[in-house]
């Protein structure tokens, strides 16, 4: 490991084992599964820890809201299939974050995902506005989850990142098969 910044004598050192961006019960459960503890960290425990689990991961308590959310999967799921046509991806991706927006907070890890699918698909069909726009929402998430220093963080990694992910979504479309794989 490489530490971004100078630690000071008897300061404690962490190492993140999951994604900042789960739940405490998700984190958790990895930790035990995979790396037999658990973790008692400030983030995985305590205040913080609820805090930030309202925010990713909101409770849904009536029967129509957890409908319109199951809808929301299937749609986003099937929006996912990267042998669709760009317009019915297009389609079922704006209905599940449609969706996913009536019902979750705007730090919704599912909210999030919706808008992160859909901003690539608006990429490939060239409305670099409306991409935008889903970017901006993806990006409140990252900067209430991730700190400065954390390789996903917007200061850190995340604009090394964000460009490898739009490429490799382009060249797994319909499209970027045409481009890069001719026949």
């Amino acid at each position: 490991f490489r530490c971004v910044r100078d630690v000071k004598a008897g300061e404690e050192i962490t190492h993140c084992y999951t994604d900042l961006a789960s739940t405490s019960n998700d984190r958790r459960r990895i930790l035990r599964s995979q790396y037999f503890f658990d973790c008692t960290c400030g983030v995985c425990s305590g205040p913080q820890a609820e805090e930030l689990d309202k925010l990713l991961s909101p409770e849904v308590t009536s029967q129509a809201a957890a409908k319109d959310l199951r809808e929301a999967t299937l749609q986003h799921d099937e929006g996912n299939d990267l042998t669709l046509e760009a317009s019915t991806s297009h389609g079922k991706l704006t209905r599940a974050y449609q969706l996913r927006c009536k019902h979750l907070g705007e730090l919704s890890l599912d909210r999030m995902s919706a808008a992160a699918h859909l901003m690539t698909v608006f990429m490939e069909i060239g409305d670099k506005e409306t991409s935008a726009k889903l970017a901006a929402e993806v990006l409140k998430v990252y900067r209430a989850v991730y700190p400065p220093i954390h390789y996903l963080s917007l200061e850190f990694g995340l604009p090394l990142l964000l460009p490898l992910l739009l490429v490799d979504r382009f060249h797994q479309s319909h499209e970027g098969q045409k481009v890069c794989h001719p026949r």
